[in-house]
């Protein structure tokens, strides 16, 4: 399913920190590609940074993806956190109940 925005994941990294910049809507469709990038960005066992404020819609699939990237990154001895979310982001973590174990900070 698809709502008209390209998804991509752009990474930074810097003194022990990677900001990954995640755009466009994570669904069935793009969860895949962000579960193998998300992999790779927690490999590092650096403190991994979400902005999230360009994602235009997530669904479940995402979430999930979200969720094993954060248990994968505790388990390197690394922490993933969500610093910005765009509404409808902010919106299923709350829902779920996971704005707290994201350590959601900015609604953008």
């Amino acid at each position: 399913m698809s709502h008209g925005s390209e998804f991509s994941v752009s990474a930074t990294q810097s003194d022990g920190v990677t900001v990954a910049v995640l755009t466009g809507e994570i669904d069935l469709a793009s969860c895949t590609r962000l579960g193998q990038q998300l992999t790779e960005i927690v490999a590092t066992g650096d403190r991994v940074e979400l902005d999230m404020s360009n994602v235009a819609f997530m669904d479940s699939t995402g979430l999930r993806v979200l969720v094993a990237a954060k248990e994968d990154s505790r388990r390197r001895g690394g922490s993933l956190v969500v610093t910005a979310a765009s509404e409808p982001v902010r919106r299923l973590l709350e829902i779920t109940g996971l704005a707290g174990e994201f350590s959601l900070t900015t609604i953008r």
